[in-house]
């Protein structure tokens, strides 16, 4: 038996300590480009930003094998620190093994890297960047597996660690893989077509739009190259997969999972999938049964709502809310009316779990229409507010299926992911307590390396 020895628990505070440093240095790039671009000097700065760039890859992948080298001594008798297959494994486990370039320069050096712009980049699909990585630990299951999805839906809008033309993969040192899949990069500003600067999959108007009527891989591009990542950066069939997504991260989550090519024996194994902020229930009942789900939706999530409440007329439904908000704010009875009616024609309420047709919302038309009368706005936002709220409570889908409506802040139209964060920490449902508590025994909720995959649509598309 070798005579290697490390103290663990201090292991694991020096890592966290270099981690939180390289962390540091990686949100000084992401801001200094950004004041370089302003200031219009990118050119003149590029050596920094490379610079700072390698400092944090470099400090990120050695607190990664120092994790590693900790959880094996824990682990295994026998383990050699000096062999240099074993440690040469282990580093390229810290940088990724997942992609052959950064295999290939660890045999030399410790980490390799790349710059990535803040603004992303049109011209690198499928290329990868290390990331912060993940260390996640908690006294008990339920508690590690909750700041996993913690962590997981928190990135979906750190757009450092997740660049507007990228999704996350995390190899964990369990051996399994974490998806991490963030909404369109254009809801608060859409801008028609693809971004010049970056021609992300994540468009609202080019590809969210098409897969929000079907819960088809042939009909999302986003899940299409997804897929396509995992394998150029070379995850192997079979690998377990947990799957974590924001709007039309959600979205794409399911319709992955609910394809047997990708999740089945020829495929992957996706055993769990959290999907946050999207109208998910159409996509449920094509679920492989194997596959844990737990749907999170914030009772006033906007987005949410229009997903559901159009039924695929979201264009119209989005329409119709603006001239319904401008009729209120203006005090118009006859606009709020020809508004409302607008929305139920577009099949407001229609086919959609927790969310009540109009004939159901009458108290809330009735207080609309008083305070309309009364010239009290504060009534008729309350009013409006009703009939844009979904129905709260955590329902069992099935054995496997969980969907948590919850009553959840108001940041972003009820939509940003921190509205989400904060339920996760708070939630004591023991439905969603469960499934943390099985994110953990499936192995996920551990330390990892976490990856940017470029998702630029090619030019030729």
């Amino acid at each position: 038996m070798s005579g290697f020895w490390i103290d663990t628990d201090r292991a694991e505070s020096v890592t966290a300590s270099w981690a939180r440093r390289g962390d540091g240095w990686f949100r000084a790039q992401f801001d200094l480009e950004g004041d370089l671009a302003r200031l219009e000097l990118l050119t003149e700065g590029s050596w920094a930003l490379h610079s700072l760039a390698a400092a944090s890859t470099q400090l990120w992948v050695t607190a990664s094998f120092v994790r590693l080298v900790a959880q094996r001594a824990e682990s295994a008798d026998g383990f050699d620190l000096a062999d240099p297959a074993t440690t040469a494994a282990l580093l390229r486990n810290a940088a990724g093994s997942t992609s052959s370039l950064l295999a290939g320069a660890c045999a030399t050096s410790w980490a390799a890297f790349s710059f990535s712009s803040r603004f992303g980049d049109s011209d690198e699909t499928f290329d990868v960047d290390v990331r912060s990585p993940y260390s996640v630990t908690g006294a008990t299951a339920s508690e590690r597996g909750r700041r996993l999805v913690m962590r997981a839906l928190a990135d979906t809008s750190d757009a450092a660690q997740i660049r507007p033309d990228e999704f996350e993969l995390v190899q964990l040192s369990s051996g399994s893989y974490l998806v991490v899949l963030p909404g369109v990069t254009d809801l608060s500003s859409p801008d028609l077509g693809l971004d010049d600067r970056h021609r992300s999959v994540r468009d609202l108007d080019r590809f969210a739009y098409a897969s929000s009527r079907s819960a088809s891989v042939a009909d999302n591009v986003y899940a299409q190259m997804v897929w396509g990542g995992l394998l150029a950066a070379g995850v192997p069939g079979g690998a377990r997969l947990m799957i974590v997504g924001h709007s039309y991260g959600a979205d794409t989550a399911l319709d992955l999972a609910a394809d047997d090519r990708f999740n089945g024996s020829a495929g992957f194994d996706v055993t769990h999938v959290v999907a946050a902020g999207y109208h998910s229930q159409p996509q449920l009942a094509s679920v492989a049964r194997s596959t844990e789900v737990l749907v999170l939706q914030n009772d006033r999530d906007a987005a949410v709502i229009v997903e559901g409440v159009g039924s695929g007329h979201v264009t119209g439904v989005i329409d119709e809310g603006k001239g319904l908000v401008d009729s209120v704010i203006d005090l118009d009875p006859l606009g709020v009316l020809g508004h409302l009616g607008g929305v139920a024609r577009h099949e407001f309420g229609v086919a959609v779990d927790g969310v009540a047709g109009l004939a159901r919302k009458s108290d809330a038309l009735v207080e609309v229409s008083a305070g309309l009368a009364a010239g009290r706005p504060d009534a008729v936002v309350d009013g409006v507010d009703d009939l844009f709220t979904l129905k709260t409570g955590t329902q069992r889908v099935t054995d496997r299926q969980i969907v948590d409506v919850f009553d959840g802040g108001p940041r972003g139209w009820g939509h940003h992911p921190a509205n989400y964060v904060n339920h996760v920490d708070e939630t004591i449902d023991p439905d969603v307590i469960s499934f943390f508590a099985s994110v953990d025994a499936a192995g996920y909720a551990t330390s990892g390396t976490a990856l940017a995959v470029d998702v630029s649509v090619s030019r030729t598309r």
